[in-house]
């Protein structure tokens, strides 16, 4: 069984990303996120990583 969940995830803009989430009712974790990520709150215990595509293709290079 998992304790948390976090989902990698690229987007074109973060900060329009973060607006329409946000516009959904959903929140975002400060604590973990800057310019090149931000930390979607989906639940209790899953966490979706919005990453500018940059900074996520250097996860896979």
């Amino acid at each position: 069984m998992h304790d948390m969940i976090f989902v990698n995830l690229p987007v074109a803009d973060l900060q329009r990303s973060r607006d329409f989430f946000t516009a959904l009712g959903y929140h975002f974790d400060d604590r973990f996120s800057d310019g090149n990520a931000a930390a979607l709150v989906l639940g209790d215990t899953i966490v979706s990583m919005l990453m500018q595509k940059e900074f996520y293709s250097t996860f896979t290079d």
